[in-house]
């Protein structure tokens, strides 16, 4: 059960800005447009249009973060891919607790997931 808990403590903790401003409050946040963002175009060593992109982020800088609600507790993600091929987006990361000797917990974290993307710009999820 403990486990169970730890992970779902830091599934919460890793997206709980999703779908609030991004100091926490539920303000809805505001409609923006940049052309760094989705549908992503690449271009193939070809001088044609790329069909699959693929970004590498390291969370964290690879250092663990605290589990702010269990003291004592620690969350190191590997990097996390994203991968975007046409109007599809996936990203996965995986987790790993560890704790200090008086907690005596560890256990791991899997996050994945894939957007089905609007081919207009900017684009819309239309299916998580």
């Amino acid at each position: 059960m403990r486990r169970g808990l730890v992970g779902l403590v830091g599934l919460v903790i890793l997206v709980s800005g999703i779908g609030s401003g991004c100091d926490g409050d539920d303000a809805p946040l505001m409609p923006a447009h940049s052309s760094s963002f989705l549908p992503v175009r690449g271009t193939a060593d070809s001088g044609g249009p790329a069909d699959r992109l693929q970004w590498v982020y390291r969370v964290n800088s690879g250092a663990p973060a605290p589990v702010a609600a269990i003291p004592g507790v620690t969350l190191r993600f590997s990097d996390e891919v994203i991968t975007a091929s046409g109007t599809t987006y996936t990203f996965a990361v995986n987790g790993t607790y560890a704790s200090d000797s008086s907690v005596g917990l560890s256990g791991t974290q899997s996050l994945r997931g894939t957007d089905h993307l609007s081919a207009d710009s900017p684009a819309t999820v239309l299916s998580r």
